[in-house]
């Protein structure tokens, strides 16, 4: 698998975008799709990029949501899974995913790689329980602003 720095990575998923521009509807699988084929060969894809905009997401209530989390794999072989699951991948790849999410680059981008990074941080606890347990804990702060 080709080293893709965060810098880097930011600027390829742009050029991706960017080389889209023209097309009617823009999705995370033209995106990925786009990736893989302007790579001059196998070894050079952008790996954490492509895995990242391809995962397949799963509703709580399902099979694969118990095997894999919020998002899975799009193939799964006896031998191959492919992407690996979001808990098993690196800090590289969790590193270009973050410098993805944090970018200037369109939302439905961001918003997948950021969901990406949470899911690797913090499992599939949803997000929500995390942000009312912390506002109902802000509140009863006395040190916040204007508490009396």
């Amino acid at each position: 698998m080709s080293q893709l720095s965060p810098t880097d990575a930011v600027r390829v998923l742009r050029e991706a975008l960017a080389s889209l521009a023209d097309e009617d509807y823009v999705t995370l699988w033209s995106v990925a799709s786009r990736l893989r084929r302007d790579a001059p060969d196998y070894e050079s894809i952008p790996w954490p990029l492509v895995w990242g905009l391809e995962y397949r997401r799963h509703d709580p209530d399902t099979e694969e949501f118990d095997l894999y989390g919020t998002f899975g794999p799009v193939v799964e072989t006896a031998e191959h899974i492919e992407p690996p699951p979001v808990a098993e991948v690196g800090d590289d790849t969790a590193e270009v995913w973050l410098a993805i999410a944090e970018s200037d680059l369109p939302a439905f981008t961001r918003a997948r790689f950021a969901d990406l990074v949470w899911e690797r941080r913090f499992g599939d606890q949803p997000p929500r329980r995390l942000i009312v347990r912390f506002c109902s804990t802000s509140r009863r702060s006395p040190n916040r602003a204007g508490a009396r």
